[in-house]
Parts: structure tokens; sequence; C-alpha cells
């Protein structure tokens, strides 16, 4: 077993999917990519926020590929990331100042426990946006977050059949459960598209993009028929 082989069967992995379900990731992936314009710089304390939204994009994107290699748990580890960062930007747009975020110490910066107030806050304000987030979490949490026997079973050396490797967690024969991840993370991205652009008319260090909305609503209309086509196939998959 050679670390190069791994990586040219994790390339075929990428390409086929690419290949069979390229409309689908192109919604999920545009959704993730508008999130960058949901609001214009208003004054310099808004670095946080920005910093916050660009790195939600990097996680969704990161969660994407995980996803389309077959990493499953590392794909869901990743969309957890982007909540978590989704619930913390919407807060930076509220409470700017880096500080609240990030202190200097003598052996050098190291971030603010700041999750629970963030988590009161989001659920206070927008508590539709809390809930569909957590439940979402949760499941994360229990059945991906952390080693258990679930994820081992999961990860079967005869999934792939190649070296006796147990290194692929995606089971390769279900396509509805990875076309239903796919469109999941997109989803996620519809979620902290809504959070953040309500968020962002209670900021004093934003402008809201207004301009936007028309390309979201596309590109959310796209997900939901998407959505639609998945409860007819799950409908037929359950006769």
């Amino acid at each position: 077993m050679h670390l190069e082989e791994l990586i040219n069967w994790e390339g075929k992995c990428l390409k086929n999917n690419m290949e069979k379900y390229i409309e689908l990731i192109n919604n999920s992936y545009n959704i993730i990519s508008i999130l960058s314009y949901i609001s214009n710089i208003k004054t310099p304390k808004s670095l946080a926020y920005f910093t916050f939204n660009n790195q939600i994009r990097a996680s969704l994107i990161q969660s994407l590929l995980a996803l389309l290699r077959n990493h499953e748990v590392q794909s869901k580890l990743m969309l957890r990331h982007a909540i978590e960062t989704g619930m913390l930007a919407a807060y930076s747009l509220i409470e700017p100042d880096i500080e609240k975020y990030l202190i200097n110490e003598k052996d050098g910066a190291r971030p603010v426990k700041v999750m629970n107030k963030v988590y009161k806050f989001i659920e206070n304000l927008f508590p539709d946006y809390s809930n569909r987030l957590k439940k979402v979490k949760d499941e994360i949490n229990e059945f991906y977050a952390h080693g258990n026997l679930f994820n081992s079973f999961v990860t079967s050396p005869n999934r792939e059949n190649i070296y006796g490797l147990a290194f692929f967690d995606r089971n390769r024969d279900d396509d509805f459960k990875l076309k239903i991840g796919i469109w999941q993370i997109g989803h996620i991205a519809c979620i902290l598209f809504d959070l953040l652009y309500e968020a962002s008319l209670m900021s004093i260090v934003v402008e809201r993009n207004e301009e936007i909305s028309k390309r979201y609503s596309e590109l959310l209309k796209e997900s939901q028929s998407f959505r639609y086509k998945f409860e007819i196939e799950f409908g037929k998959r359950k006769l």
C-alpha cells in the first residue's frame, strides 16, 4: 500500500461523483459562493465578520469535497465547523470587537471561549435558525463528531476492497444518501445565508447587499426542486 495509490483512488471517487451529480454539486457550491456577497464593508470593525465569513465558505467547500471523495465523517466534521463559524459570524455583526474572539498572551494568540454566548444570542434573536442549525449539529455530534463503534463498522475494510484498508466511510452503493449529503451542505449554506442576511440589518459595521437577494432566490428555488425530487425518490424506495 502506497500513499500515492490512495490519492489516485480518491481522485477517481471525486471524478466519478462529479460526473454523476454535477448539477446538484453546482447548486450547493453556488449557494456557498454567494455567502461572500451578503454584506458590504461599512467600517474597519467588520474585520471579524468577514474573517468568519471566509471561513464558513472554506469549511463548507471542504465538507463538500470530503463527501465527494467518500469521506463522510470528515465531511460532517467540516459541516459542524461551518455551522459554528456561521453563528460566530452572526454574533460578530453585533459584537465586532476582535478582542471578544481572540486575545494575545505572552506565548501568542489564543481564541476566547465565546460559543456559549453565541448560542444564547442566536437562540434569543433568531430562534428558528437556532433550532434548525442545532438539529443538524446534534445529529453530527451523536454519530460523527467522536470515535464510536458505529463509525468503525461503517468504515469497512471490504467496502472498497483495496489493500485490505479501512479508508473510505461512505457506502458507494448508496447513491441516494450521497445526493442527500450534497444537498444538505447547500441547505446549511441557505440557513446561514438567511441568518447573516437578517443579522446584517442589526449591524453598524456592514451594509446589507440587497442586490444579492434575487440570485439567492434563484438558487434556493433550484435547491428546493432537488429536495422535491428526493422526496419522490424516497417514497418510491419505501414501496
